[in-house]
């Protein structure tokens, strides 16, 4: 399937405008078609926003981030880009690139997601914005600047899609 710019509305993830190139073939045989179904896509999301995580709240505790607005805080949610490199089969979706950018921040990480019983299971790099990174309170995160003094945070996104966990990735620490 070829999209372009289709608007998609969803409860359980995200809403924006949806791009890109989707293939996908079921192989005959027994089994849930979820396990069969087999493909590839790059998908691109514009002017959207996610429905099922907020990633500023998390970012907030971590970092000790002070001074956002209400509309700077719901930005977090909201994304000008989405974009996302994917391979199925096995009952798993495997993105080998997921980026996202905001006015707060651009988010870059690679993960899973369950078919049958969509889960999560995401690992992501959080660079905040120059701006958002003025202001993470003194004595916190300094080992989290990157080389450019933004605060890189990385997240570990984990659970049922509708309402997946996120928590700082200690592994990657």
């Amino acid at each position: 399937g070829l999209f372009k710019d289709v608007r998609v509305n969803g409860k359980r993830a995200l809403k924006g405008n949806m791009s890109g190139e989707v293939s996908l073939r079921l192989p005959p045989g027994n089994g849930p078609a979820g396990k069969r179904l087999m493909g590839n896509g790059k998908l691109v999301a514009r002017d959207g926003e996610l429905t099922n995580v907020n990633l500023i709240n998390k970012l907030q505790r971590i970092t000790g981030m002070i001074g956002l607005s209400k509309d700077e805080r719901r930005e977090a949610t909201t994304f000008r880009t989405m974009e996302a490199d994917f391979i199925i089969g096995r009952g798993v979706a495997e993105f080998s690139r997921l980026y996202l950018v905001n006015p707060q921040l651009e988010v870059n990480g690679n993960g899973t997601m369950t078919l049958d019983q969509p889960a999560l299971n995401l690992l992501l790099d959080t660079r905040l914005s120059p701006q958002a990174s003025t202001r993470v309170g003194y004595g916190r995160a300094t080992f989290f600047k990157d080389s450019h003094g933004r605060i890189v945070v990385p997240l570990k996104v984990v659970g049922p899609v509708e309402s997946p966990s996120v928590n700082l990735n200690a592994e990657k620490l």
